[in-house]
């Protein structure tokens, strides 16, 4: 996980040269103020993310530091990421649907802008 100051087609290209591809690029920034924005909303209560809508390590450690997020485990998977990131983990899980094995850490890389 690399972090990275701004963007432009410059900058996508060299991350691509980089890590390869398919790459996913995420804005820190925007990650962190759209969090304290939602944070701010809820006043005293807590806010948790899905795991679900992105099980990335790199995501989540993102909210873990110094964001004071949870995260909201839908799955036994999704907890055990949470758990080795230090994170609080809400949630309805174990879900018999699930299937052991089923979810999967995912084969895409990732950069941090």
């Amino acid at each position: 996980m690399r972090f990275h100051e701004g963007i432009g087609a410059g900058t996508l290209w060299s991350l691509a040269e980089e890590f390869g591809t398919p790459l996913i690029v995420y804005d820190v920034g925007t990650i962190r103020s759209r969090y304290a924005r939602m944070k701010r909303a809820f006043g005293k209560a807590d806010v948790h993310y899905a795991c679900k809508a992105n099980p990335s390590p790199p995501i989540l450690s993102v909210l873990r530091g110094g964001l004071g997020a949870g995260i909201d485990a839908s799955t036994v998977n999704e907890a055990k990421l949470s758990l080795s990131l230090a994170l609080p983990v809400t949630g309805s899980w174990p879900r018999p649907a699930t299937p052991p094995g089923r979810i999967s850490s995912g084969s895409w890389k990732t950069a941090l802008l």
